[in-house]
């Protein structure tokens, strides 16, 4: 029976293009690689979408309840 923790994602790209090269598929192991930097950069780029929606939301928020704020005032 196996004892081993299965991986995914990045961690598996990274593992995969390592057995590759060592089993001299270079080739393959950059194709892997290339990949996985790529997945990477997606993963950033998502990452730094959702900040600015966060950002974009708080405004939203703080526009609205200044709008409650004023319209209360001058009703």
């Amino acid at each position: 029976m196996h004892n081993h923790t299965p991986i995914d994602g990045p961690d598996f790209l990274d593992e995969y293009a390592d057995r590759l090269a060592a089993n001299g598929m270079t080739l393959e192991a950059d194709q892997v690689r290339g990949v996985l930097k790529q997945w990477l950069g997606e993963r950033v780029d998502q990452q730094r979408t959702a900040d600015e929606m966060t950002t974009l939301q708080n405004q939203i928020t703080h526009v609205r309840a200044a709008v409650e704020r004023t319209s209360r005032h001058t009703n």
